[in-house]
């Protein structure tokens, strides 16, 4: 079952056991009631936005949430991996300019 599937029968228990049919665009829910807020859907829709799946694996949430879970968290940690290595690179440039233009200055040139 996929979390939109998970989703949608979630949404459809809340209509059978209030009697309603709103559909698959229930609106009226406050976030106590809301079935996805602070749900496992919620948790790893949040993680996708924050480690940038989509912009580094060039996938959306469903491609991503249908994976097996270590697969899942496989790519997380290669994704906070190459931000490391990325930004280790940015310190060591930094410091090289740094350094040049420390040098700059003690010369004067």
């Amino acid at each position: 079952m996929t979390y939109q599937e998970a989703h949608n029968e979630l949404l459809e228990a809340y209509d059978r056991t209030l009697a309603l049919n709103t559909g698959d665009h229930q609106v009226g829910l406050s976030d106590f009631e809301n079935p996805v807020y602070g749900s496992l859907y919620d948790i790893w829709y949040a993680t996708y936005l924050r480690e940038e799946v989509g912009e580094n694996y060039r996938m959306s949430i469903d491609e991503f949430l249908d994976r097996p879970r270590w697969q899942i968290l496989l790519m997380l940690d290669n994704i906070r991996r190459r931000k490391a290595i990325i930004a280790k690179a940015g310190e060591q440039v930094a410091g090289e300019r740094a350094l040049k233009e420390l040098e700059k200055d003690l010369t004067g040139h």
